[in-house]
């Protein structure tokens, strides 16, 4: 009997002294799903299984957002709001939620999308620069070639 053999049947409880009656290792499959022991039912691990990506909601916030937002959680529960610029991004975690969400804000009136990804902004972080390089100086050799809305050094 090998080690793993041996470790497997320790930490269930199950070992004997005689190597016949110890049960059978668990066969190794290179399939993305595992048999449930109980049920028999085979479930399709995370590794095999995409997930479906739910978009982001970005709104641009009106005078009585606070409120809107009270109301839009009692439809979503998992709501997570966050203002970042000029919008307010709302992210939830169910498809369902989304649809709710998106009829509600149809509703009421209030401008709701999302954004590309070429019209976001474009971040970069520049490691490697010696400390005593001057901000301006890397101000321009970005402006070359790339619009700046803010720089900042870490």
């Amino acid at each position: 009997m090998n080690l793993y053999v041996r470790i497997v049947l320790l930490t269930v409880g199950i070992w004997t002294s005689n190597p016949a009656q110890a049960p059978p290792p668990p066969a190794e499959s290179s399939d993305s799903e595992i048999e449930d022991e109980d049920t028999g039912k085979t479930n399709p691990t995370a590794v095999g299984t995409p997930q479906n990506r739910i978009p982001l909601i970005f709104v641009n916030p009106p005078d009585n957002w606070c409120t809107l937002i009270s109301i839009a959680r009692q439809l979503a529960p998992t709501l997570i709001s966050k203002l970042t610029g000029k919008f307010l991004r709302i992210t939830v975690q169910s498809d369902d939620e989304y649809r709710k969400l998106a009829q509600f804000l149809r509703h009421e009136g209030v401008e709701k999308s999302f954004m590309l990804k070429s019209d976001r902004p474009l971040k970069l972080l520049i490691r490697g620069l010696p400390t005593s390089t001057k901000v301006e100086e890397i101000r321009v050799e970005i402006e070359r070639g790339f619009q700046i809305h803010k720089i900042s050094r870490l």
